[in-house]
């Protein structure tokens, strides 16, 4: 059950985000930032339910970006800037203590769309692309 309600959400996050980065299918990049691997069952999770999210959506593997093993730390923001780098319109991250450096880097990439899986900030720092 837990893993549908995470796919259900990722669609629907990246849904919002596909269409408000108005971005060709084709050209879309997700980056995804864990903070384990897949060898642990949370972070499998949620790598897990973003392939199948992208395939329900028509989107390729190869459209997705994973960062493993990212700490809570600025290496959080090192790594959004570099799938922002590599052509990401769409961030997602997925530890609570990945938030205020997705915040960072939201407020510097202003055409990306950063979504934060388990923050709270989003309705408080008010910014059009930042979601929780």
């Amino acid at each position: 059950m837990k893993k549908i309600a995470s796919v259900l959400l990722i669609i629907a996050m990246l849904l919002c985000a596909v269409a408000s980065a108005e971005v060709a299918k084709e050209d879309m990049k997700v980056g995804l930032i864990c903070l384990h691997d897949e060898n642990m069952g949370y972070d499998a999770n949620f790598i897990d339910s973003m392939k199948q999210a992208l395939a329900n959506l028509g989107l390729d593997e190869s459209q997705l970006i994973i960062k493993t093993n990212i700490p809570e730390g600025d290496e959080c923001y090192n790594a959004a800037a570099d799938l922002v780098d590599q052509g990401c319109k769409v961030v997602f991250a997925n530890s609570f203590g990945h938030e205020d450096f997705m915040l960072k880097a939201a407020k510097e990439f202003k055409d990306v769309e950063f979504c934060h899986a388990t923050g709270f900030k989003a309705h408080i720092e008010n910014l059009d692309n930042y979601h929780n």
